[in-house]
């Protein structure tokens, strides 16, 4: 149990992991402890220990490389919308303030900096967030009648399924990446990824929302990709690493079938998931015969219509480009909405942003665990363009702003060379 001394907790490791997990985190705590203001708090926390004082002192950037450039001018773009508009409150606007100070904290770090131990931070930083979610759960503070309750009686009522959803997510991909780690061989670290990996399924399975699921099965299937795409040349050697990796998924895919077919719980839960996917699917195309359970599916297919309608009735030419405002009309599609709010202009620095520069980097040659943790980090964003949340929220930056620090070797290029060559491969 090396890692658990302090001399691995690096703290700028431990401020990345309070960037991808400090949303859920200050969720629980807002709720249970709410006297204080939790979600700032993590914002500070998490920027003052990424920073590398002296870089900054000395205005050093090591780090920086055109994407942070990209993510902090979009970010600009935003805050002067908003400034011109009524509909920015304060909290939308320490959002992009927070992201601001990430690009600027992460693009001060050393060129030489390891972050081969970040999948065991975030493990550890996120495992309350897979603890408190099974707990939340357990006492139906998530969906359902009770929490439906509770929250009519309360209006500052913190728990809300997305977030509890992305706070397991978080867990449950860095327990995939340090199971393959070769400071992972103990039992303890076996016990706590499996813990991780059920105990956040089961808190998927309970929040009963599509987006969740999909993003952890598209996770999943792009690890497996990473992996037997860099191990190729350690087969040739002859190490048996695809063998045991396809008898493990294997008993993985049998454990999940006996699951459906035995247990009365996994087997409703994945028909009612079934059908409410079915039921979105054919909704976001316009089909309004079927229904989900939530009808939110529909509820986004009205907000999207009367976003064209706004388009089609309001828009100048003008606006064509510029857009209608900061925050129109919230209508669960950051990519239409950004259209909406920011024209032709928001809608290519978001979908740049969101969907290509990731998809960019899922196919480098050669990846490391923390490269392949940051770029599963972004799933979320890239599949929820058309069906969740508006293009201001913090979750939809953090992965991005991690992708551009730990692949920042890949995008500068030498003479004669594609990429850099990376250390360690995600064999390690």
């Amino acid at each position: 149990m090396r890692i658990l001394k302090l001399k691995y907790w690096n703290l700028p490791l431990v401020g990345i992991a309070l960037t991808l997990c400090g949303v859920p985190l200050a969720m629980y705590l807002n709720q249970f402890v709410p006297s204080v203001p939790w979600t700032p708090a993590f914002m500070i926390m998490s920027v003052l220990l990424m920073v590398h004082w002296q870089n900054l002192f000395n205005l050093r950037f090591p780090s920086y490389n055109k994407w942070f450039l990209a993510i902090f001018l979009f970010q600009l773009i935003m805050i002067v919308y908003g400034i011109l508009s009524e509909n920015m409150t304060t909290q939308y606007l320490t959002f992009h303030l927070f992201i601001i100070a990430d690009v600027f904290a992460m693009t001060t770090f050393p060129r030489s900096r390891s972050y081969d131990r970040l999948p065991f931070v975030v493990f550890l930083v996120s495992l309350p967030c897979v603890i408190l979610g099974i707990l939340v759960c357990q006492l139906q503070m998530v969906t359902g009648d009770i929490a439906y309750e509770m929250r009519k009686l309360n209006d500052s009522y913190a728990i809300e399924a997305f977030t509890v959803a992305l706070g397991a997510l978080t867990n449950m991909f860095s327990a995939l990446c340090i199971i393959n780690m070769k400071h992972a061989r103990g039992k303890i670290w076996k016990v706590l990824s499996l813990f991780g990996l059920l105990g956040g399924f089961y808190v998927l399975l309970e929040c009963s929302k599509r987006t969740p699921i999909l993003v952890f099965v598209l996770g999943c299937l792009y690890f497996i990709y990473a992996f037997n795409r860099t191990s190729r040349k350690k087969r040739r050697k002859g190490l048996k690493v695809s063998k045991k990796f396809f008898f493990s998924s294997l008993a993985v895919i049998c454990g999940l079938l006996v699951a459906y077919f035995a247990v009365p719980y996994v087997n409703d839960k994945v028909n009612t998931l079934a059908y409410n996917i079915y039921a979105g699917v054919m909704n976001m195309f316009g089909n309004t015969s079927v229904r989900d359970e939530t009808g939110s599916a529909i509820e986004r297919f009205d907000n999207r219509k009367a976003a064209y309608d706004i388009i089609e009735s309001q828009f100048s030419m003008g606006n064509y480009l510029f857009g209608k405002g900061y925050l129109t009309r919230w209508i669960d599609n950051p990519l239409l909405e950004s259209y909406l709010d920011m024209g032709l202009i928001g809608a290519f620095f978001y979908f740049i942003l969101v969907v290509v520069f990731p998809l960019r980097v899922m196919f480098i040659r050669r990846c490391s665990l923390p490269q392949v943790l940051a770029t599963m980090m972004c799933i979320y964003s890239m599949l929820s363009i058309m069906n969740s949340g508006n293009p201001y929220q913090i979750t939809k930056y953090t992965g991005l702003c991690l992708v551009a620090l730990v692949y920042g070797k890949c995008f500068r290029r030498k003479k004669g060379e594609k990429y850099i060559d990376i250390k360690q491969d995600i064999s390690c």
